[in-house]
Formats: structure tokens, sequence, C-alpha cells
């Protein structure tokens, strides 16, 4: 139970102490209800405490759900801005809200605020087969219909008439099931098909050349060599160029003795080394045509995504090339060993040999020209004719000069050939005159050009010196060498006008060359195989009989290089 007391003093007169005043009233019901009501009152406070913090704690997570939404929509609209593909944003009814820069600079404008038709009827829209899009295949309104689209290729050509090849994708956007809008992505493919164009283009001339290129290509595998692929020239380098399909045939059953020849060898190098193997001249003995030289390349070549190498083979034929050079070097022996001994045969004669090239150049003088002209070295008589002109005078017996373009070495430059040209030579610097004889021709290649103009000379001088009777002898026999000289000029050119036997002969005495002179001179009627046939020792004696000794034969002294 609940009361309510109170306790007061009782003072009588002169302020005594009387006593004590107790009131009390029982008020249980009235603190019940007051103590209900302050409890109620308690828990609507905390109730409303309650309230306030979740309102709170709701007002902080909307803050934070709007400052992420914000950041959401600040990065999604930097990324729309940032990406090279052109993106545009529709209501549900068809109008663009939203176009990125890229969609701005593909359509020439910024279509915001259009709807579909306004901008179909502003740009082309139409299929790779040249068919324009209707505006219910479009696929912003397919989206809108709640259909995704992926990858569809179109051709489109903006309000500026450029024109782009693009792949266009689009999607419905929804919120709570319901569509609100769609997006379109456009990505431009013009460069990327220009570029594959062109690629294209290149591999097409690529191919075209590998197939009529001069040189064999094939491709090899590294582990089992066997072919993967081969040009026709390559095909055309083997034995049977009939077999079409060279794929899946190993080196061996391409290129025969493959193993031997070390070409097997060089191919297994190549694919555990990585290293190049290339040889300018490889022979291969084992074609049933005969010998064959390739120059031939051997390449790693790796095979894009797997790893894997394989090894890229190119050769060149140089068959006929190399037994072309070979026959060549074999006639350039023949002609060096035939330019000796020609060079022999010449530096060995008593009349002087002269050579003028068409520049009008002496570029040839023999030891025997050499002293009759009286020059020390042969570099003084190696110059133009121009120095000759000055240095020489030349007449006929008779005391007339020759003019330039009739004196012999120019006869010849001019085509002309002639036989025992008597003139008198005057030195002007070493104060002399002789008389010689001159016997000329041209020297023509098979093209028929003039390459070299010859001359012979003779001193006659002691000739001319002699008895009438001599000279008159002279004369015959050398009209009668002349008749011969003709005969064989068609042969060689400088032996026409050579007067004396000449014989050519080896280390070991066996004859090379000889002339008819030589046979005459010495009574032999048919060709001997040996000097000594020719000149018997027991045949030589001295002037005044004595016999010769043996280091002084002609042939002895000639094989210790003397000259005599």
């Amino acid at each position: 139970a609940y009361w309510d007391i109170s306790i007061s003093p009782i003072y009588g007169g002169g302020h005594l102490f009387k006593g004590w005043l107790l009131l009390q009233k029982e008020v249980t019901k009235e603190v019940k209800a007051r103590t209900k009501k302050f409890k109620l009152l308690k828990l609507i406070n905390e109730k409303q405490k309650h309230s306030q913090a979740i309102l709170k704690q709701i007002n902080e997570e909307l803050t934070s759900a709007r400052i992420d939404a914000e950041h959401q929509a600040a990065l999604l609209e930097a990324v729309v801005s940032s990406i090279s593909d052109a993106v545009m944003v529709y209501n549900a009814e068809g109008i663009i809200v939203r176009a990125n820069s890229a969609a701005i600079a593909q359509n020439g404008f910024d279509p915001t605020g259009l709807s579909q038709k306004e901008l179909i009827r502003q740009v082309c829209v139409k299929r790779p087969e040249g068919h324009r899009i209707l505006f219910e295949k479009f696929p912003p309104s397919r989206a809108l219909r709640g259909e995704t689209v992926k990858n569809e290729r179109i051709l489109f050509t903006n309000i500026t008439g450029k024109n782009f090849i693009l792949h266009i994708s689009a999607a419905p956007l929804y919120i709570e099931g319901e569509i609100v809008g769609a997006v379109m992505v456009t990505h431009d493919l013009t460069e990327r098909e220009q570029l594959l164009q062109r690629v294209t283009k290149q591999q097409k001339l690529f191919a075209a050349v590998i197939k009529n290129s001069p040189i064999g290509i094939a491709v090899l595998d590294s582990k089992s060599l066997k072919v993967k692929w081969a040009n026709p020239v390559f095909q055309g380098f083997l034995e049977n160029p009939e077999d079409q399909d060279l794929a899946g045939r190993r080196l061996e059953e391409v290129i025969p003795n493959a193993q031997k020849s070390g070409l097997t060898t060089a191919f297994l190098r190549v694919a555990e080394t990585g290293e190049p193997y290339r040889e300018s001249e490889f022979e291969l003995a084992s074609f049933m045509r005969g010998v064959t030289y390739w120059r031939l390349s051997i390449f790693s070549l790796y095979t894009a995504g797997n790893g894997k190498r394989d090894l890229l083979f190119i050769a060149v034929d140089l068959t006929e090339q190399i037994k072309n050079r070979k026959q060549k070097e074999e006639l350039a022996s023949i002609a060096e060993t035939s330019l000796a001994q020609l060079e022999a045969v010449v530096n060995s004669l008593v009349e002087g040999i002269i050579i003028v090239d068409p520049q009008r150049n002496v570029v040839f003088m023999n030891p025997a020209c050499l002293k009759i002209f009286g020059f020390k070295t042969i570099d003084e008589a190696l110059c133009h004719l121009d120095n000759y002109h000055q240095q020489f005078k030349l007449k006929t017996l008779s005391g007339q000069y020759f003019s330039e373009e009739d004196r012999p070495l120019t006869k010849t430059l001019r085509g002309e050939t002639f036989f025992n040209l008597e003139l008198i030579v005057e030195d002007l610097i070493q104060k002399r005159s002789w008389v010689g004889s001159c016997s000329g021709t041209p020297v023509y290649n098979r093209k028929g050009e003039l390459i070299l103009g010859v001359v012979a000379v003779r001193d006659i001088t002691t000739q001319k010196e002699t008895e009438l009777e001599r000279e008159r002898l002279l004369i015959s026999e050398r009209k009668a060498r002349t008749e011969a000289e003709r005969q064989v000029a068609q042969k060689q050119v400088l032996l026409d006008n050579i007067g004396e036997g000449v014989v050519v002969i080896d280390t070991s005495g066996h004859i090379l060359l000889e002339n008819r002179v030589a046979l005459e001179i010495t009574g032999v009627q048919e060709r001997p195989e040996m000097i000594t046939e020719m000149l018997p020792d027991n045949r030589l004696s001295r002037p005044e009989g004595s016999p010769v000794n043996n280091n002084q034969l002609p042939v002895a002294r000639l094989l210790r290089g003397e000259y005599f």
C-alpha cells in the first residue's frame, strides 16, 4: 500500500511544544496509476530514441547509397565518355538521352534529343549486302522490344558522308522488370577492315611471289623432318617434279641420300641450335640427272601460338651457272696455257711484234721489237701513238713521208691487212735511222668488233745494204714467203708473219707446236713427236765442225731458262 503522510509539531501559548500532528492518506491507487503512467512514458521515450537511432541509421545509409550512386554514375559517365566505342542511350519512347563523344564523332553531330526515326532519316544504315535497314529492324528498336542484339555487321554513312563498317550491339534497360530504355554500342571496324584488306592483298601478292619466284622454298617439321609445304619451284628441283603433293614425306624421300650428302645433319643442327645454316654451293650427286649445285639456306621458323619450330628451307639451283663457270675456268686454263705458249713463241721471235688497241695505245711489244726500236724497258714502249708520231718519222724507200693515217699501226686500226711494207724509220730522239719491213693485220672478236691491231716489224737495214743480187733474191724469197703466209692467215695471225722455223716443246722434249719452216729447215717430212727426232744430238755441231756439248744443246739451254 502507498500512503501520503505529513507530520508537524504543535505549540501552545508561549510557543511551548505540545505534541505532534500526524496526517495520513492512502494513495495506493494513485501511486500505482502514476507508476504505470511513468513506466509507459519511459517506454515511449525509449521507443522514440530507438526510432530516432533507426531513422538516423537509415538516413546515413541513404546518404551513403546516394554518394555511392553518384560515384558509380560519375564512374560510368567517365567510362562511357572515354571508351572508343560509340554509346547511345534511349529512353522508353526511343529518344536519345545520352551520346558519348565517340558517338557524336561517328554521327558527325550530337544526336541527343532525336528519336530513332529522326536519326535514321539523317544517316544511312545498310546491311553488308547493301540493303537499307528498316526502322523496326534497327537494333535500338529491337532492344526496346526486349531483344538483345550482339555484334551485327552494318555499313554506316554519317551526316557528312563518311563511311564506316560497324559492329552494333543493343540491349534493353530494365527497372523492376519493366523496360525503361535501351543502350546501343557500336564498334568501328573500318580501319581493321582496311588493314585486313591490305594484309589479304599483301598475302596474295606474297603467295604469288613465292609461287612464281625462281627460288625453291619448303617448310619442314623440325622433329620428323617431314615436308609440310613446298612451292612449285622447289618441286621442280626434285627428281620427279610431277609429284605434286610433298606434304608428309620425309627429307630422305624427297632428296635421295640427304644423310650421306650432309643435308640431314645440317637440318638437325639448325633444329637443335636455332642458328641458320647457309651454303653458297652445296653439291648433290644423288639425282639421276647428275651432279646438282644449290645455294641453300636453312632457318628456324617459329609458329605463333604453340611455341613450336619449323624449318624453312630455301634453295636456288645454280647447276647451270656453276657448270658454265667450271667450263669457263677450264677454257681459261687452256687459254692461259695457250697464251703462255704463244707468249713464249712471240718473245723468242727475232721479228718485232707490236700490238695497239682501238684507243691508239700500244699495249704490247716483244723483246725483239724493243731492241729494234731502241727502248730499254717495256714502260717506254707502252704509250699512245701520238708519242710515236713525235719521236719517229716514217718514209718510203723513195723518201716520201707517211701521213699519220697511212702509218702501219694506224692502218691496222682501220681494218687493213698488209704484208712486207718496207719503210725508213727516223728516230728523232736517238738520232738514227733504220730500214724496216712491216706486216700488219686487224684482230676481231666473235661479234666482228675490232679489238686489236698487230704489226710484225723486222729490221732489214743490213739486207738493204747488200748487193743488188742479194736484194733480188731477198725480194723473191719475200714474195714466196708472203704467198705462204697468205695461205695460213686464217689459222694464226702472228705466225702468218714469221719467216723462221719455230718449235715449242715441253720440259720432257715433246713437241707441242711447230711451223712449216721448221720442218723444211730440219728436213723432216712428217710431224715428229720429240725434238730429238727433228734435231738429233749427233747431228748438231759447231760451225767449225766440233760437236756440241750436252749442256750446250738448245733444249738443255731452254730448260735452264736461257734466252739466245
